[in-house]
């Protein structure tokens, strides 16, 4: 792990949704190429500087209408890749993030943990509750 996610207090998790970004003057393409409730990491066609301030439209392939983040502000550059703040967002939008994120971090907790062997028990199949004694 990095020291840059061992500060974050929101996890993010990898995604691959297709996204409009624009500011006052020019509107780009690119892919949220990971999120958090705070947050993205995003690639995409129309360079950015730092601490420009953004609208986005995400759009989840498993959601029938696009997130709209209605206020983001860039917080670093590297090559064609981008870190985003979300500001402001709709409510609603927020709402589903919210499910959408806490149903991913659920999975991801019982995912096996890697080079563990064989001694490890695969957590996917252990209950989500163990029966209460008598």
């Amino acid at each position: 792990m990095d020291l840059l996610n061992a500060v974050r207090n929101h996890p993010r998790f990898p995604t691959q949704w297709p996204t409009l970004y624009g500011g006052d003057d020019f509107i780009g393409q690119g892919t949220i190429l990971d999120v958090s409730l705070m947050g993205c990491r995003m690639a995409g066609t129309m360079p950015l500087e730092y601490g420009m301030r953004l609208s986005l439209f995400l759009h989840p392939p498993h959601r029938s209408t696009e997130i709209y983040v209605e206020e983001a502000r860039v917080q670093w550059i590297t090559d064609e890749q981008f870190g985003i703040e979300f500001v402001k967002v709709r409510t609603k939008d927020l709402q589903w993030l919210i499910g959408y994120l806490d149903r991913a971090e659920r999975r991801n907790s019982f995912k096996p943990m890697v080079g563990t062997g064989s001694a490890m028990p695969d957590v996917a199949s252990m209950p989500l509750a163990l029966p209460l004694g008598e």
